[in-house]
């Protein structure tokens, strides 16, 4: 049979002989053996003899479930051996040796060797000395020694093997010694063990490298005294009295306090903890909150309690940080920066209220900046600044004089290579068929509204705004299910945001090949992002930026006379946006001015139109009006 030696919560340790095919463990007293554990099921683990003799255990679906050598199981049948560690609630089990009902602690191998002393009483303990460390540890019964943390007797040292030996006590007074595999073998008094030897006296044995004493734990021995004979009735006359003076020690002493068990322990911990970090909480003393929290999840790191104090707590220290922020930028007239962090404090935080009023006074201020700025640069013919600060504007807030504004800008910015025009306007705009078919495919690709709206942002070209929202879906506790896809989302909106932060920097350093290199990565990750269903703002913006430079940086070369290098600036540039009439314009001019050779190579790249331009284009073989 199997023995199983369990340790209870209050570190009390018996032996549980398992004879039978299967022996079930809970809190229940249905079950084969109960044990008094609040953190156990009803029926928690179960454990069963195998087809040929070997041991499993299984989960019985327990809320705390089983461990075995600090790896959770699921629900099918875990073989086991000696030596492996159960652990379950706050109790555990060490799985010993195989035994026989007739030399309890040895293995049937060893039952000739012990047959005469079979009968001869109970084990009598040895003690394993350990003079490096000056340890005592006590063989009461079948123990396994290695360097496993689950071996009953550990030996922290590079030459112990996991599982290197077996001692086992026996009835007669000697111990065995069994070689359980170790690589580096067991040595007692120099000899090595090869299967198993007896030991009747104190001896010294090496494991590996790692040297103990063995030596057998001696008996209380009796006093010789004699006591003389005495009436039996004197006899019963004093016990009456002896067992009523102790009775009256007890009562006026009082019943001892009762001894508290480790999980009563770590209840009482969390329960202060908690109790400590409430009224920091209420008291605003969120940061020094945080580790008395993490004392109590130390204590119990399944307490939910814990867990969702720690998560409010962090919200109001994130919300006292942006609005410490943001009152900073909004008294140094930063009211961009100070909208931007009155916008990130999340719902429900003290600061909250207060915020949303100093966010709507920062977005007036914002707007009459953004209005002063647009005036002040059409009045000087700086279009391109108008039409930046009327179309900023116009995303906040709608304004007839704003829209003026900006369609006087970009009435005389159409004309030049790169022209994009503000999207702001065709964006408010619900009749528009393009936003009707870009959130038709939004629903189908994200059915969730928070983060249908999240990729609404990205698709409109605001990274910042749909990182910030999928941020939020984040630390909203009730979108639980969607904090993994939101994750995945922010990552891949942070990532396009450094692509295209490496493209913008392409007018320093001239590095167009790690451009082209960034654009291919933003194409790929939009893709993932939107199905190829959707044509984004951030793709768009980004071929501008792309094709700006190839023309700008091809019409210094036509200046000085270097048409080859010219002519492939613009032919990247027609790859990246074929459509582009910036592209056109100065292929025709180069065609112009270049030798022959080159000229020819331009209109051939004129000719390769794409398709919807071919067919806007006139018909080179039709009469014109």
């Amino acid at each position: 049979m199997w023995v199983l030696v369990l340790t209870n919560p209050a570190g009390k340790t018996r032996q549980i002989p398992f004879e039978g095919d299967q022996l079930v463990l809970g809190r229940s007293r249905s079950a084969d053996v109960t044990v008094e554990d609040p953190r156990m099921s009803r029926m928690h683990l179960r454990f069963a003899r195998g087809p040929k003799g070997s041991l499993t255990v299984e989960d019985l679906g327990a809320a705390n479930g089983v461990y075995v050598q600090g790896q959770r199981i699921g629900a099918a049948p875990q073989a086991v051996s000696v030596g492996d560690q159960i652990q379950f609630g706050d109790c555990r089990v060490v799985v010993a040796a195989p035994v026989s009902a007739y030399a309890p602690g040895l293995s049937q191998a060893s039952l000739p060797a012990v047959a005469a002393s079979a009968g001869s009483g109970a084990l009598v303990p040895w003690v394993l000395f350990t003079p490096s460390d000056g340890r005592s540890h006590v063989i009461a019964g079948p123990t396994v020694v290695g360097r496993s943390l689950g071996a009953d007797v550990s030996l922290d040292h590079p030459s112990v093997s996991r599982r290197h030996a077996m001692l086992a006590p026996l009835p007669n007074g000697q111990l065995r010694v069994e070689d359980a595999g170790g690589t580096n073998g067991t040595f007692v008094e120099g000899e090595r063990v090869d299967s198993e030897q007896m030991i009747k006296v104190e001896s010294s044995i090496v494991f590996g490298e790692f040297v103990g004493v063995l030596k057998p734990q001696q008996p209380m021995r009796r006093l010789p005294i004699r006591l003389p004979k005495m009436n039996r009735d004197l006899g019963q006359k004093l016990m009456v009295g002896l067992l009523a003076f102790l009775g009256l020690l007890l009562l006026i002493k009082g019943p001892k306090a009762p001894k508290r068990m480790a999980w009563e322990d770590r209840r009482v911990t969390v329960e202060s903890s908690l109790s400590e970090a409430r009224a920091l909480q209420t008291s605003g003393a969120w940061q020094e909150a945080v580790p008395v929290v993490g004392t109590a999840l130390a204590a119990d790191p399944l307490n939910q309690e814990a867990r969702q104090l720690k998560l409010q707590l962090e919200r109001e220290i994130k919300a006292q940080r942006e609005f410490i922020e943001g009152i900073a930028a909004f008294d140094t007239g930063d009211y961009d920066r100070a909208l931007n962090s009155f916008s990130a404090i999340p719902v429900g935080t003290k600061h909250y209220p207060e915020s949303q009023e100093k966010r709507a006074t920062a977005q007036d201020r914002l707007l009459n900046q953004y209005r002063e700025r647009a005036e002040r640069a059409c009045r000087g013919s700086r279009w391109k600044t108008c039409q930046s600060e009327a179309c900023t504007y116009l995303a906040y807030d709608h304004s007839e004089a704003l829209v003026r504004l900006l369609a006087s800008a970009e009435s005389n910015l159409a004309r030049r290579a790169g022209f994009q025009r503000c999207n702001t306007l065709k964006a408010r705009s619900e009749d528009d068929p393009k936003v009707r078919k870009r959130k038709e495919a939004l629903t189908r690709i994200y059915p969730d509204a928070r983060l249908r709206q999240a990729m609404e942002h990205y698709a409109s070209g605001r990274l910042s705004q749909a990182s910030r929202e999928l941020s939020n879906v984040l630390v909203d506790s009730r979108r639980r299910s969607l904090q993994g896809q939101a994750s995945s989302l922010r990552h891949d909106v942070q990532r396009v945001e450094g692509y295209i932060k490496r493209i913008r920097e392409i007018e320093r350093s001239g590095d167009l090949m790690m451009a082209l290199r960034q654009w291919g990565l933003i194409r790929k990750v939009d893709k993932e992002l939107l199905q190829g269903q959707v044509v984004s703002e951030v793709l768009i913006d980004t071929r501008a930026i792309l094709t700006t430079f190839l023309i700008k940086r091809s019409a210094q070369r036509l200046d000085q006379k270097r048409f080859k290098e010219s002519l492939s600036d613009l032919t990247t540039a027609w790859r990246v946006d074929p459509r582009n009439v910036g592209v056109s314009s100065a292929v025709e001019k180069l065609a112009a001015e270049a030798p022959d050779e080159v000229a020819k190579m331009a209109l051939s790249l004129l000719a390769r139109k794409p398709a919807a331009a071919r067919e806007n284009s006139p018909n080179p073989g039709s009469p014109s009006p």
